[in-house]
This record gives structure tokens, C-alpha cells and sequence, in this order.
């Protein structure tokens, strides 16, 4: 399986456990299975049910990728250190073991731009001399050389942080009916969770703070899906439901 599917479906699982925590779902023990293919994740209830739910994360693309670079650049220094020659990585330690140190991106660097930018940044603080604290030039980028909080002798090297930190985005509302158009043979129980993992479900102006009620409700009207559950992971709650009207009197 893909590294990106293998992620997708562990998040995904996270996911549906906290909702199923959040609602008491009562799902039967050692009965969760998990497709790569549509629906997502079934199993049991302990009434002997079957239900299925497909799941869709609400955050934007841009959203998704910056939170997974920010997220995988402390993977990244660490290989641009230990790329250096061996006497060089002994020096970086050494001058900089207990320092803190924030690049200052003048724009993030993409995950293809990361070994060029880094190492550039890694060269010019080892110009620096023994016991360097302050700002440094790297071309485009700036990097700020302290002191590591404490003051700690412990061994590990520096404390490599990160100067930019995402900004949560509004969510993709759309997402919902992307899915609920699709067309499901699903018997049973069959519902949607829709998730936000990283971005907020607010908008900038108090106005636009709730999701579109009506046009998801009218998503449903024709849909596979029973219900959709909107998610969020940050704050660890279940935000709004949202149940498909009744066909019988078109509510």
C-alpha cells in the first residue's frame, strides 16, 4: 500500500474512532474493517447492524500540504545534518548543542526546494564563530541563532525549530456534495462524516461562522447517505449533524 494511503487510512481510522466515542457509538470489539476503495469504514453494532460510513476531510488542498510540510521539516533537518561530512556534523553539535535555532523563510520552501534551502542555512551558521547568537543572512531566507530555553547542557544537539507556522484556512463545504452525488450501493446503515483535521470551520466574518444548512440538507435529499456528520478534530467534538429529509414530504 502507498505511504499516502497507508497515512489516509490511519488518519481516517482516528477519525472514526473519535466519532464513534463522541456519539456512543456502541461498535461491537474487533469488528472495524477498512477498504481503500468506497465506503471507507464498516462494522457491527452490538444490535447485530451493519454500518457503513464513507468519510471526507473538509480541508483545502493548500491547507493539507502546508500542515505536512510543517509537520515533516523536523524529519528534514535532521537529514540535512546528517548529510553533512562527518567533521562537519561534529562542528554543527558543537558550536550550536545548546542553541536554539528558527529559519526564517522568506516563503516555505516546497518539499523539492528543502535539501538546497537547509543546506545553505546549515553552511552559512557554520561560518558563524563558537558561541554565535543572533541573526544571519542565508540569501533568501534568514535564520535566528538563541540560546536553548534553560539553558540545558543535555546532549542531542539543537533545538531546531520552525519560524512559520500554517495558518488554518476556512474548510471546502463543497467536499460534502462531491461525495453526496455519488452514487452507492450500500445496504444498511450509511453515513457521511465529514472532517476537518487541521483547518477551522470558521470563516474570517461572524457571518459565514456556519456551515451552509440548507444547501447541504438539499445535498442529502436524493442521496445515499442517511446523515452527515460534520467532525472536528482540533477541538475534539462533533460540530453539527445533518439528517437527509424525508422523501415522503419533501421537508
Amino acid at each position: 500500500m502507498p505511504n499516502h494511503d497507508v497515512g489516509k487510512a490511519a488518519k481516517e481510522l482516528e477519525i472514526f474512532k473519535l466519532f464513534a466515542r463522541l456519539t456512543k457509538l456502541p461498535v461491537m470489539p474487533g469488528t472495524i474493517e477498512q477498504k481503500l476503495d468506497a465506503p471507507d469504514i464498516s462494522c457491527t453494532l452490538e444490535n447485530g447492524e451493519r454500518a457503513t460510513y464513507e468519510l471526507v476531510t473538509l480541508d483545502s488542498d493548500q491547507s493539507s500540504q502546508t500542515w505536512g510540510d510543517f509537520y515533516s521539516s523536523s524529519g528534514a533537518w535532521a537529514s540535512s545534518i546528517k548529510e553533512l561530512s562527518e567533521d562537519r556534523r561534529q562542528l554543527f553539535f558543537d558550536r550550536y548543542r545548546h542553541a536554539s535555532i528558527t529559519p526564517l523563510y522568506s516563503a516555505r520552501p516546497s518539499r523539492r526546494e528543502r535539501r538546497e534551502r537547509m543546506a545553505l542555512i546549515i553552511d552559512k551558521l557554520l561560518e558563524q564563530p563558537a558561541g554565535f547568537i543572533g541573526l544571519v543572512d542565508c540569501g533568501h531566507d534568514k535564520v535566528r541563532v538563541e540560546k536553548k530555553p534553560g539553558g540545558s547542557d543535555a546532549a542531542g544537539g539543537p533545538f531546531m525549530l520552525d519560524g512559520m507556522s500554517p495558518t488554518p484556512q476556512p474548510v471546502v463545504w463543497n467536499r460534502i456534495r462531491e461525495k453526496v452525488e455519488r452514487r452507492y450501493k450500500i445496504a444498511g446503515r450509511f453515513e457521511l462524516i465529514a472532517y476537518s483535521y487541521r483547518d477551522t470551520l470558521f470563516h474570517q466574518s461572524p457571518e459565514d461562522a456556519a456551515p451552509p444548512a440548507d444547501d447541504i440538507r438539499n445535498w442529502l435529499r436524493d442521496s445515499a447517505f442517511s446523515r452527515v456528520w460534520i467532525v472536528e478534530w482540533r477541538f475534539k467534538r462533533i460540530y453539527r449533524r445533518f439528517d437527509r429529509p424525508s422523501r415522503l414530504n419533501g421537508a
